[in-house]
């Protein structure tokens, strides 16, 4: 096993250790939600005001059209990509159109609410007046923001944790300095670097102890560098490339950006860098798709509130045990979850591994159970799993861990199947809105499923998400393979 114990990582707490610094990606994700969440409140506070001002009392559908006129807003900042991370830092890059959709949105806001609930037009002047003032309340916070920011990182606290795999032959000696300088100007924030080096140094010499020895330090390097930001590979032109190619492809399932950097002495920055994988999605993107969760799953929970208490009620009165079934599984990067889920199966027959799956007309389920399992209620609790962030509304299926397709383990079956675990899993998906709910008895199954959790990676966009989302009810009414 590669040793981490002294890792420079962990003198900075990540992961499981104290200090002072932060990881970046989990801050700018942090980040961006609490300031998506902010200014939508802010646009919805000031249209309200505004109205207000206009004589339209603020009753419940009026604060309700000016919050969605707020969330019109982020999503528009979110499709200039107003909530990336060096636009956090540097807001100089973006405030001239924030400031024109942030007046577009509130004189908007104001002006249909006002001709719908008041029946008359407002006077401009107002209008343009409140939107003046929500456009200094912008600025100032996104400025103020870049303040703090900036300032944090001059003291270290925020660092972008970007894992080096040294590949270098044996004598070579790695700049770390020059290459340090040259990832912080690539990523435009700090680096903290952790050098990984190969037990077999030279990985261009062919031998079948370097080879086992290779093949052994790329499974192991996966787990350790799963905590990165960033990995960046140091290789020379020399280097073998089928294991050069194996690494790479085996670095594919970590949901970060991956790249190569070569040393060049001909070079001014001593490296030539290319980016070889994208993480999936952008901290903006994770961003707003994690507040889209976050909002959709609470006003779920609470809509559906009093059928989930029945549910829970007809449960336990159908057969002895608990309510909830708690069943772990791999989501994302990899990382075990306990799933919730209503209880479906007699308690002193369940299966927490899915060592047997369900089938039709299984003994094991209750008369309840088959009723929530066709209809798919009884997945509704991992509604507290998307609020948790161990899932998200939209994203592949997480699967318990002993599940089998033909017979065999999912990962046997598909060599990419890990490379799904790159977003959070999802309560629906793709796969599930096109015909591929249930077990997946058969190879072809499972790789059909497969290919489209790739797909749906590869196409993310928030209007695909509400596309499934709006699809999920006639596939689950459908009723395909649900048993």
């Amino acid at each position: 096993m590669i040793d981490t114990s002294q890792s420079p990582w962990r003198a900075l707490g990540w992961p499981g250790g104290r200090g002072a610094g932060m990881p970046l990606g989990r801050t700018a994700l942090t980040l961006g939600l609490t300031l998506a969440a902010v200014e939508a409140g802010l646009a919805a506070l000031v249209i309200a005001l505004g109205l207000a001002r206009e004589g339209i009392q603020p009753d419940p559908l009026v604060i309700g059209t000016a919050a969605a006129f707020g969330m019109a807003l982020v999503l528009l900042i979110q499709s200039m990509r107003g909530y990336a991370w060096p636009r956090l830092r540097r807001p100089e890059q973006v405030l001239p159109q924030l400031l024109a959709l942030a007046t577009l949105s509130v004189a908007a806001g104001m002006s249909i609410i006002g001709a719908v609930a008041a029946r008359r037009v407002l006077d401009v002047y107002d209008v343009l007046l409140t939107a003046c003032l929500f456009c200094v309340l912008l600025a100032a916070v996104r400025v103020l923001l870049a303040l703090g920011l900036q300032r944090a990182e001059a003291l270290g606290a925020l660092r972008r944790r970007v894992a080096v795999l040294d590949l270098l032959p044996v004598g070579a000696v790695l700049d770390r300095a020059r290459l340090q300088q040259l990832l912080e100007a690539e990523h435009g924030c700090r680096c903290a670097l952790e050098l990984v080096a190969a037990p077999v140094h030279d990985f261009a010499a062919r031998s079948s102890e370097n080879e086992a020895a290779a093949e052994a330090w790329v499974a192991d390097c996966i787990e350790t560098v799963r905590w990165a930001e960033a990995i960046t590979v140091v290789a020379l032109p020399s280097t073998d490339p089928a294991r050069l190619g194996r690494l790479l492809e085996a670095l594919e399932v970590v949901p970060v950006r991956v790249g190569i950097a070569v040393p060049l002495a001909r070079s001014p920055v001593g490296f030539a860098v290319t980016r070889v994988h994208e993480e999936p999605l952008g901290t903006a993107d994770r961003a707003i798709k994690r507040l889209t969760d976050i909002v959709v799953a609470l006003a779920m929970l609470l809509f559906l509130g009093p059928l989930l208490l029945l549910v829970a009620a007809a449960v336990k009165l159908d057969s002895p045990g608990p309510v909830f079934f708690r069943q772990v599984r791999s989501g994302y990067n990899n990382r075990r979850f306990d799933a919730l889920k209503f209880r479906s199966l007699r308690h002193e027959m369940a299966d927490p591994l899915a060592d047997r799956l369900v089938t039709r007309d299984d003994p094991r389920v209750t008369r309840v159970g088959a009723f929530l399992r066709r209809t798919s209620i009884d997945e509704l609790p991992q509604l507290i799993n998307v609020l948790m962030g161990d899932m998200s509304l939209v994203g592949p299926r997480p699967h318990p861990l002993n599940a089998k397709a033909g017979g065999r383990p999912y990962e046997e079956v598909v060599e990419r199947f890990q490379r799904r675990y790159r977003v959070r899993p999802g309560i629906t998906g793709w796969a599930q809105v096109n015909g591929l709910r249930g077990n997946t008895e058969t190879e072809d199954h499972l790789q059909r499923r497969v290919d489209f959790d790739l797909d749906y990676i590869r196409r993310w966009s928030l209007w695909l998400d509400l596309l499934i989302l709006l699809k999920t009810p006639w596939a689950t009414l459908k009723g395909e393979n649900a048993h």
